[in-house]
Parts: structure tokens; sequence; C-alpha cells
């Protein structure tokens, strides 16, 4: 097996390993490590794979987080929502999904929260 394979293999889920392109190691390698990434790249580069089966290992490890995912549209939070759900429920683990951010103080349990830019906006400015 050539070594840049070698080196662009990763382990998801249950240890199924997947080859990356560089640009998605990058991705991966950047969000296992910083708390907070940004990412803006073309589409077709595997952002959205990435990103999700990065939450997914977290779930999988029994990491307890909230993460909100931001994306460009309102048209792609019903898309984003449906697959994270999909993959969490094969999990059989409990991990809310949503786009609609919690007003309250009460924790109710790890939330992955997927809005625009400017639904985020509003919330941290409530928060204020």
């Amino acid at each position: 097996m050539c070594s840049h394979i070698i080196n662009n293999t990763v382990y998801i889920r249950d240890n199924n390993q997947i080859v990356l392109t560089d640009f998605q190691l990058q991705l991966w390698q950047a969000v296992n490590y910083y708390h907070t990434v940004i990412v803006n790249a073309p589409t077709s580069t595997g952002k959205s794979f990435i990103l999700q089966n990065h939450l997914i290992n977290s779930i999988l490890r029994r990491q307890v987080f909230n993460a909100v995912y931001i994306v460009p549209t309102r048209a792609l939070i019903e898309q984003v929502v449906h697959d994270l759900l999909k993959q969490i429920k094969a999990l059989e683990t409990t991990v809310n999904v949503t786009s609609v951010p919690n007003q309250s103080d009460e924790a109710i349990g790890p939330t992955i929260y997927v809005l625009t830019q400017e639904i985020f906006e509003l919330v941290i400015i409530s928060q204020l």
C-alpha cells in the first residue's frame, strides 16, 4: 500500500478505516485538536462528511459535549439535522440534534445545534 494512502487513513466508528484526501485529513486533525474550527472550502471537498463523522466519533467515545454546526442556508439545516439523527439513531445513543436553541438554563444533555450564522448570532446576542 502506498505510504500516502497509509498516512491519510483514519479510523472511524468501531475501527472502520477510510482514506481521506489531504484536505479532509487536515480538517480531521483540526477538529480532533481544536475546540473551535471554522471551515471555508468549496462544495464537494468533504466538509460535511468529516464534521459529521467527527461528531459521531465523539458520541461513540462517550464525550459529553455541546456542538454548534453552522450551515450557510436555512435549507441545509433540515438536511444536516436529518443526516445526524439518522446516524445517531443507528448508534442507539441519546444525543439531541436541534435547530432550535434551548433558552432555559437547565442542562438537557449532549446537544448538537444546527444553525445558520444569523441564527447563531441572535442566540449569542440574546445571551448577553
